[in-house]
């Protein structure tokens, strides 16, 4: 979970001095000023809008990657099912790898992993 928040550190040795021109030192003083005045909750609003949207991309990557998990998961059973059903044939009817696989009508790409099994 994201979140956003502004404290004092916990310890004096986690306060730090930071090295910065004039100019930059100055332009955080009107921007603290300018917040003051017209409130903090722009940036509090900003950083939730952030959060948000990375928790969104967390929830979508998690799915895809479920999604791909599962579609891996039916391909390996398809595979199994078709090396099965191409053994049986070659068993049960005599024929041989390849009409047995023409006869289940497997694709190309397919052949060549099922045919690496009963290679080995």
């Amino acid at each position: 979970m994201c979140s956003f928040s502004i404290s004092l550190p916990k310890t004096e040795a986690g306060i730090r001095i930071i090295p910065m021109m004039d100019t930059v030192y100055e332009a955080l003083k009107k921007e603290y000023a300018f917040q003051e005045e017209n409130g903090f909750n722009e940036t509090e609003r900003e950083v939730k809008e952030m959060c948000d949207y990375a928790n969104y991309l967390e929830r979508k990557a998690r799915n895809e990657g479920i999604s791909q998990g599962i579609n891996q998961g039916k391909k390996i059973e398809r595979k199994e099912k078709n090396i099965e059903y191409v053994r049986k044939l070659m068993e049960r009817l005599q024929m041989s790898f390849k009409e047995a696989v023409s006869l289940l009508e497997i694709p190309e790409k397919e052949i060549e992993e099922i045919e690496k099994y009963f290679q080995s």
